[in-house]
């Protein structure tokens, strides 16, 4: 039977997630990816993350911890987000998961760090509830809008010209358009949400999304198969209409086709593409409370607080 080395996450040996990806799924990082995702330097503590090792020090099995600011019951809290969970092929099926799970509420609960949270997909959600004990929260509101006009990505794509539509065209955009202000108020701000703020947007730059404020809405998004909407700043008596052709001519601008947005039921946002759409369902935000006499707590969420924006 083999024995795995469960442990924490380091400077020096995360690169070993980036090594576990290649060989169980093909997927290529940046050298630094990990490295950066893990180093929350600007809420005073990084590198929340577990990983196993199998008895030739091979990495094996992971599960990513990234800490969040969060504001809940009007309380500033460290939380952890539970994501990039990963098992090799050759070593499913042996409890790793739960392992890593437990080991990493263990050591949240050591570091008083009480709430955990997770948007798993359909694949990791079971482990979660069955194995970690986790609860469902909600699942998100998926609202999808098309855009007239010229689709260039989807062009310069077909054409394997992708660099051109970069740094000739939407970069140049963004730079123009960029915010000079951080620190504004955020639709998913009702209550028990995550806090967005200039060090968070600094720690974001590792991966691929933007800061821009267009005709008097800040936009935090990203390019992905069409313009993903991670949040939104904007007036609360806007009318969605008059929202909407803000965005749609944003999009149009960059040369997206497409606009997809995931909220929260109830959240400012969600009412207010309510009353445009109906929307569909979205992944499951999942959630657990430690240290706390109840299990269960609800998290306002839009898609910039995924591990993946």
């Amino acid at each position: 039977m083999i024995q795995y080395n469960i442990t924490r996450c380091t400077p020096e040996n995360v690169q070993n997630v980036n090594l576990l990806f290649k060989e169980a799924k093909s997927l290529i990082f940046h050298p630094d990816f990990f490295k950066k995702k893990n180093e929350t330097k600007y809420l005073g503590t990084s590198y929340h993350s577990f990983i196993a090792f199998d008895e030739n020090n091979s990495p094996c099995a992971h599960c990513g911890c990234y800490a969040s600011l969060i504001e809940i019951n009007d309380k500033k809290e460290i939380a952890l987000q539970f994501a990039d969970v990963i098992t090799h092929p050759n070593h499913q099926k042996k409890g790793l998961f739960a392992a890593l799970g437990k080991a990493a509420e263990k050591y949240a609960i050591e570091k008083n760090i009480n709430f955990l949270f997770a948007i798993p997909n359909e694949q990791s959600e079971p482990g979660f509830i069955r194995s970690l004990n986790w609860d469902i929260s909600h699942n998100m509101n998926v609202y999808s809008f098309h855009v007239r006009g010229i689709p260039f990505t989807r062009i310069f794509t077909k054409l394997r010209i992708n660099f051109i539509y970069d740094n000739c065209w939407i970069n140049p955009i963004l730079k123009i358009y960029k915010s000079k202000n951080n620190d504004l108020k955020w639709s998913s701000s009702e209550n028990n949400f995550l806090i967005k703020n200039k060090d968070y947007f600094i720690y974001k730059e590792y991966n691929s999304n933007f800061l821009v404020k267009y005709k008097d809405i800040t936009i935090f998004a990203k390019v992905e198969g069409g313009l993903c909407i991670g949040d939104v700043s904007l007036h609360e008596n806007i009318s969605v209409s008059s929202f909407l052709n803000k965005i749609k001519a944003f999009a149009r601008l960059i040369g997206q086709s497409n606009i997809r947005f995931e909220v929260s039921p109830d959240s400012y946002l969600d009412k207010l593409l309510k009353q445009n759409q109906e929307p569909k369902k979205g992944l499951t935000v999942t959630v657990k409370a430690i240290n706390k006499e109840s299990n269960k707590f609800n998290l306002n969420i839009t898609a910039a607080d995924y591990d993946t924006f």
